[in-house]
């Protein structure tokens, strides 16, 4: 007898018991252990959506960042075409128009977007590299010579 002879004879509850084992059985889902979820019981864990503030150009290595770290955390579960639009949706006024009138090829994948971002708003210089900076031009304004006078 087929499992569909065998179905045709049993009550509605035999019937559900019986393709919760096959179901059981054949895909493989059965509970974890610890889970708290019952046999027949399937979670699903969906991340919670990500905000991001948007980024309006402004020329300031800090803040493009910032927006930048932010918006990786964000994007970490979409896939490449979906992150694409989300940061280009978070952008306005001069960095939306600057990504806007990049080719496809620059601002296809979210670190090409980045980059796009980095090269147009960024300084260019890590908050290291910037104080390594102001401090070594402030030892090139002092002499290595004392100044004496010989009269």
């Amino acid at each position: 007898m087929t499992t569909t002879d065998q179905l045709k004879t049993l009550t509605c509850t035999e019937k559900l018991a019986a393709l919760e084992a096959q179901l059981n059985r054949g895909s493989g889902f059965a509970a974890a252990e610890g889970s708290g979820s019952s046999p027949g019981e399937v979670t699903v864990k969906v991340p919670r959506e990500h905000k991001l503030r948007k980024f309006t150009g402004v020329r300031d290595d800090h803040l493009i960042e910032d927006w930048i770290l932010d918006a990786k955390r964000a994007i970490s579960f979409q896939s490449e075409a979906d992150a694409v639009d989300f940061l280009l949706y978070h952008l306005e006024g001069a960095a939306k128009e600057e990504l806007r009138l990049r080719p496809d090829e620059e601002k296809n994948t979210p670190e090409a977007v980045f980059k796009v971002l980095r090269s147009s708003f960024g300084e260019g210089l890590s908050s290291t590299q910037a104080m390594r900076n102001s401090s070594s031009r402030g030892k090139r304004k002092r002499s290595p010579y004392r100044s004496t006078s010989t009269r």
